[in-house]
């Protein structure tokens, strides 16, 4: 979703699509990410069940595509780094 939001914005130069894709990213680094292990859902104030690889793959490009559409550093070293790490 993160990436797809990074492409509209990127086609259309609409930037509430990249305001969202921005939420959905620090959504994903304050309930989903605990630190060490990506968690594939959150509801009630609760992480669900821990991710597999290709929900880390998909984590890791919802970032190159936000550092694609922004180029801001900050998203090549998500969670302080901490994310390639795992892998």
């Amino acid at each position: 979703m993160i990436a797809a939001l990074c492409r509209l914005y990127q086609a259309g130069g609409e930037r509430n699509y990249l305001d969202a894709a921005k939420r959905a990213d620090r959504f994903l680094w304050k309930h989903l990410w605990d630190g060490e292990t990506l968690h594939v859902s959150f509801r009630a104030g609760r992480r669900g069940e821990k991710g597999f690889l290709d929900d880390y793959a998909a984590c890791v490009f919802a970032q190159l595509a936000l550092y694609g559409a922004t180029l801001e550093q900050t998203y090549l070293n998500p969670g302080g780094g901490a994310l390639p790490g795992c892998l």
